[in-house]
């Protein structure tokens, strides 16, 4: 070794030691246990020993070496090099690999041959074996194909443990994090190299909890059903998990527009990643979108998809890792989530579309805020039973924005007057009446940027939690949760000092209510008692 890479080699230091490790990683041991959730390994590859650690890119050349688990550790979860399953799924896997790989095989070339293809008679098709004989007959290698690319990209995976890329990961500005790095001393990524693969848990999509560390599972037959998972390495993963997202560069042209150019560069995607399977089991690949050089940070795109269901809104980078000033630009596009049979499915249309894509119904609105979202309202009488759902997403801190926004304002309002002019029912009617009192309350409040507007915003969305997605068969349960909210004493105090539009307007809307229901439950009983004969 050269006297020069010996004086920058990175010093192996522990959690334990007094040093500048501490600065960078917290040496407050892991709350998490395996314990907490028992789960076994699918397959595995040999795991580092160590990890590079540094402050900034520009520490790079200083990266501290720690030990890979005490590092994990203090990260809160356990650095794995595979694919790990709860327990209770190990037995969907308890065929021999090469079986299930003919299981994915046959249901992705079926799928080929019969959508894509159109190939006559290969709908009918029932297993592999049937499947192989079909493409003989058609002097098609498909099946051999598939087994010799499955075969390669297994190799590629493994070639990310044996001879690994050097990384190091660093702490980025702001709240974005940590993010991954190639090393100062690494040799040049070539396009459509694997850079390494996302380790992590293959855990059920109907779990509780949310994680920011999930990924979309591409469709696999032995995952449907209840059965169907997600890859989550919140508290199983390795280096793939601290990739960092950036926009591909068509998205950034056509879904930012920057009111002043940024000084430095802004990231774009660098890789991707592709999934395939490893010995039957889903694996993603981390895949070079073009040649990468020592020091270039890591980025791939997360999707809207992910942005939208963690309610956060994408920010910008630069390549440097320092986060793009958020006063230079504005998201262009409006985003609409549509919830068809649980499933989200998600397009972005440009504003000038928005009408012939929006129609008044069943939809809710959302505003923008930094990097939470609040919802305004929503409009699905049924939300659970709703097939059709979208959500309507702007910024109103932007002037063309603004105009949208008041637009949306105007067409939502007379839409909640004409539901509850047409209300033939008092649950009905009394559902719409809440929703357009607050909805004109929360609109008007976000026209003021003060202490008061803020905090009625904070009041309103109090309220607003208990109207948004319910519908007229909720009516009892909305009215009770207003009553209660309306009913303490500091509350009823600001609703009746600054908000007292809203305070009475919610007071008679309950009244009416009550009123309607004790007729209706006097009509029944009446209805129900005996006529005597005379």
């Amino acid at each position: 070794m050269r006297r020069e890479d010996e004086a920058n080699k990175p010093k192996l230091e522990t959690l334990n030691e007094k040093t500048p490790a501490e600065r960078t990683v917290s040496s407050t041991q892991s709350s998490y246990s395996t314990k907490d959730d028992p789960i076994v390994s699918l397959f595995s590859l040999k795991k580092p020993a160590y990890v590079r650690v540094a402050d900034s890119i520009a520490d790079i050349p200083q990266a501290r070496l720690i030990p890979v688990d005490e590092f994990a550790a203090a990260e809160n979860f356990v650095w794995i090099e595979g694919i790990y399953v709860h327990q209770s799924m190990q037995k969907l896997f308890n065929l021999p690999p090469l079986e299930i790989e003919k299981l994915v095989i046959f249901e992705n070339a079926k799928s080929f041959l019969a959508e894509e293809k159109k190939v006559h008679g290969a709908k009918e098709l029932s297993n592999y074996d049937e499947l192989v004989s079909f493409c003989s007959k058609l002097k098609l290698d498909l099946t051999q194909s598939l087994h010799d690319e499955y075969k390669s990209e297994q190799k590629k995976i493994e070639l990310t443990t044996t001879k690994p890329k050097k990384f190091v990961i660093v702490n980025m500005s702001g709240d974005i994090g940590r993010g991954l790095v190639l090393a100062h001393n690494s040799k040049d990524v070539d396009k459509n190299d694997t850079l390494t693969f996302y380790a992590a848990h293959l855990r059920r999509k109907n779990h509780t909890g949310f994680s920011k560390y999930q990924m979309a599972v591409e469709p696999h037959p032995l995952l449907v059903g209840d059965n169907e998972c997600e890859f989550d390495a919140c508290h199983y993963g390795n280096l793939s998990r601290y990739i960092q997202h950036a926009p591909t560069p068509d998205d950034l042209d056509k879904f930012y527009t920057f009111t002043k150019k940024p000084a430095k560069p802004v990231a774009t995607a660098n890789t991707e990643i592709v999934q395939t399977i490893m010995q039957g089991i889903p694996v993603a690949r981390v895949v070079a979108l073009k040649k990468m050089k020592p020091l270039e940070m890591v980025f791939f795109n997360y999707s809207i998809q992910y942005f939208l269901e963690h309610e956060i809104t994408p920010l910008l980078i630069h390549t440097d890792g320092t986060l793009v000033d958020q006063d230079l630009y504005y998201f262009k596009g409006i985003l609409l989530a549509f919830n068809i049979d649980g499933e989200l499915n998600l397009s972005t249309v440009t504003r000038e579309s928005i009408w012939e894509t929006l129609q008044p119904g069943s939809f809710s609105m959302t505003l923008l805020r930094g990097k939470t979202k609040e919802t305004l309202i929503s409009f699905s009488d049924y939300h659970e039973a709703c097939t059709n759902n979208p959500e309507v997403i702007f910024d109103a801190s932007q002037p063309k924005e603004k105009e949208c926004a008041k637009n949306i304002y105007t067409k939502l309002s007379a839409y909640l007057q004409e539901q509850t002019s047409k209300a033939t029912d008092a649950n009905t009617k009394f559902i719409y009446q809440a929703k357009t009192i607050l909805w004109q309350a929360l609109y008007a409040s976000y026209e003021k940027k003060d202490a008061l507007s803020q905090q009625k915003r904070s009041y309103l969305l109090l309220l607003q939690d208990a109207v948004r997605w319910q519908g007229p068969k909720n009516a009892e349960t909305v009215s009770q949760n207003i009553n209660d909210i309306l009913k303490k004493p500091e509350m009823k105090n600001f609703f009746f000092e600054h908000l007292r539009p809203v305070y009475m307007g919610l007071i008679g809307a309950l009244a009416e209510y009550r009123k309607s229901v004790v007729q209706t439950q006097q009509e029944s009983a009446l209805a129900k008692t005996p006529t005597k004969s005379v």
